[in-house]
């Protein structure tokens, strides 16, 4: 939608502006002819006439020539819709199947086995539980994705602590950098930094963000959060990690995409996805950077204050 509007602004200004232009030139055009022909009414007159019928000619023409490619246009992105939509049923297919399967197979076993080890059995149940939470989680995450998608998506917003937020998400994550000796360094100031955002939300971006750094880098990896305030909030998520495949770099914002082509590991390629959404309706934006000092790349967040 947002590439629509983007275009449809393009093609106006693109219509709009040599349309003007012509007008001018006609305009004069036509003030060069009166003042040559000043003397005689009849030729004034046709002349005025000649340069109107010009006027709509062109009008008509140019109005032709943008519905037409406008139309073009609409087709193009309702292919790419549809396509997209196809791609997420198959992906939420994909998705669901691995953990289904599992459940199945040991409820089967289960049922049909009489006499099972209480050990293997509570293995078997320990699985089912799993793998049912795994796609009870996958479902949330897909349903806050098409709630996100809707532009009446509430957001609660409120005058926060910005700063503040940003040391609570951090905080909680802690332990688990800790476990993959991660070096953390935070650059946040402990003076309150106000902005409006919705916090549960905005603690769900950054939530995402940080598991996105936790998942996808060794151990040992350097973790840099910095905020800068200036004439907008500026916060970057840096880490010393692995770059990125240059294929990847593009689509990384994109629903069900995920570095790992074979999808072994565990997610839904839906965590950036839902942080650029929430971002976004925030009026902020979000974007990869890399070869940053130190670092091999971060994501930077703007927002306004």
């Amino acid at each position: 939608m947002q590439n629509l509007r983007s275009f449809l602004i393009k093609l106006f200004l693109g219509v709009t502006i040599p349309l003007v232009l012509l007008n001018t030139v006609i305009d004069s055009l036509f003030i060069r002819y009166t003042n040559a022909f000043s003397e005689s009414k009849s030729l004034m007159i046709s002349g005025f006439f000649g340069v109107t019928a010009v006027k709509v000619v062109i009008f008509v023409l140019i109005l032709y020539i943008f519905i037409r490619i406008l139309t073009k246009r609409i087709q193009l992105e309702n292919v790419a819709y549809n396509q997209e939509k196809t791609q997420l049923f198959a992906t939420i297919a994909h998705d669901l199947k691995t953990p289904s399967t599992s459940v199945l197979g040991y409820a089967k076993l289960l049922l049909e086995e009489k006499n099972i080890d209480p050990q293997k059995e509570r293995q078997m149940l320990e699985t089912i539980y799993d793998k049912a939470d795994q796609s009870n989680q996958m479902l949330e995450l897909m349903l806050q994705y098409a709630r996100l998608e809707g532009t009446d998506y509430p957001l609660h917003l409120k005058s926060s602590d910005f700063s503040r937020l940003i040391r609570e998400i951090v905080a909680s994550h802690y332990a688990a950098f800790e476990e993959k000796k991660m070096e953390l360094q935070i650059d946040v100031s402990n003076t309150p930094v106000k902005a409006v955002i919705d916090p549960l939300e905005f603690g769900r971006a950054l939530h995402n963000i940080l598991v996105n750094a936790l998942s996808h880098n060794p151990a040992g990896t350097k973790i840099l959060i910095q905020l800068r305030v200036d004439d907008q909030l500026e916060l970057l998520i840096a880490d010393s990690g692995k770059k990125l495949a240059k294929e990847f770099i593009p689509v990384i914002f994109d629903p069900f995409v995920q570095e790992d082509s074979s999808r072994s590991k565990t997610g839904t390629g839906l965590g950036l996805a839902i942080t650029k959404q929430i971002i976004e309706k925030h009026n902020g934006t979000i974007q990869l950077v890399e070869n940053i000092s130190d670092y091999t790349k971060g994501f930077l967040i703007k927002l306004p204050k």
